[in-house]
This record gives C-alpha cells, structure tokens and sequence, in this order.
C-alpha cells in the first residue's frame, strides 16, 4: 500500500475530489498514485494498516492487481509427446556433450601441436650443438695429426742433418789424415798404374 500523503489537507481524493481533514484517512494506489479517502473506495483502516499493497478501483489497476495476483500453471502434456520432447532433450544434451568433447579435444590436439613443435626444437638445437662438438673434435684431432706428422718430419730431418754432420765430420777427418800423410812422406806419393813420363811416352801422347 502507498504511503500516506505528506500533505493530505492540500491533496484532494480522486473519487469525491475534496481534500481530507485530518481526522480522515486517505490512501495511495500503488499502480496509478493517487490518493482516495479510505470511507469512498470503502476501504477497512485496518487493511490500510496491514502493509499489503492496495489497487483503486480503476480497471487498468485492476487488471495489474489480477496480473500480479495470477500463477502460471503448466498445460498437462500428452504422454506421446513428452517422450518426444524427453528425445529431443536427449539428443540436445548428446550434441552439447559432442560439443564440448570436439572443444576439449581441439585443445588438446593444439596442445598437443605446440609440445610437438617445442620438442622439435629442442631435438634440433641438441643435433645442431652435437654436429658442432663433433666438428670441433673433428677439427681437433686432424689438427693433432697434422701436428703430429710434422714433429715426425722434424725428427727425420734432424736425423738426416745429424747423418750429412756426421759425413762431413767424416770427410774432414779423413782430410785431415791424408794431408797429414803427405807432409810427413819424403816421397810423393805415386799412382802405380801411373808411368813416368818419358820421351817415348810423350812421342806417343
């Protein structure tokens, strides 16, 4: 029920169009909002007192009051179509189901992808850090070899050096021995297959 009115010596009742005393009791309709004595709409001041919401006589606030008062009850169903209608919320909850199997098994397989592609990567940078290391150790024991084989041709020509020493320390000596030789002999040393030259020889010659 509408409140009272604040001013009800000033406010005149929609029904009898008079203002109130202070003695009378007015009251709203809560549909339209206009105010009425209580002894014109013969209304009880102890209804007013209850709380309830209270409609003037107006038939559009009638109607509002009949509509709010209404419950809607449930037009019985025909057994034959209620299984129809259960079917069909049977199939509606199978492609809701569908739906969110096809959604949840889309996910996966793009999660799926994605961890594919992230292994993929991962395999792919090992291969290439082993491809690396092994050129490396590659590049590293030719580089030995080659070191290796170059320390063995140092040693052969060192050996060969001392060899070509040894010969002309050799040749020395024995140059020395033969000059040796000569000084101290009174006699030049003479070829024997060699004859002295004489006139025949020479006359020969």
């Amino acid at each position: 029920m509408a409140d009272e009115n604040p001013d009800f010596t000033e406010t005149p009742c929609s029904t009898c169009n008079t203002v109130s005393t202070e003695d009378e009791l007015m009251v709203g309709c809560d549909s339209c909002k206009l105010w009425f004595h209580a002894r014109c709409v013969n209304l009880n001041p102890a209804d007013k007192k209850s709380g309830k919401k209270w409609y003037c006589p107006d038939k559009d606030c009638q109607k509002k009051k009949k509509t709010k008062k209404s419950v809607e009850v449930p037009l019985p169903v025909p057994p034959e179509l209620q299984e129809k209608l259960n079917a069909l919320e049977e199939t509606r909850k199978r492609a809701v189901a569908e739906q969110e199997m096809t959604r949840v098994l889309k996910e996966k397989e793009f999660e799926l992808a994605a961890y594919l592609q992230e292994r993929q990567m991962k395999i792919d940078e090992e291969l290439r850090e082993k491809e690396a290391t092994r050129a490396e150790k590659l590049r590293e024991r030719d580089f030995k070899r080659r070191e290796a084989d170059l320390a063995a041709e140092m040693v052969k020509k060192e050996e060969h050096l001392k060899r070509i020493q040894q010969l002309e320390t050799a040749f020395r000596d024995k140059s020395a021995s033969i000059d040796k030789l000569l000084k101290n002999s009174s006699t030049p040393l003479r070829n024997p297959e060699v004859k002295p030259l004489t006139e025949g020889n020479v006359a020969k010659h």
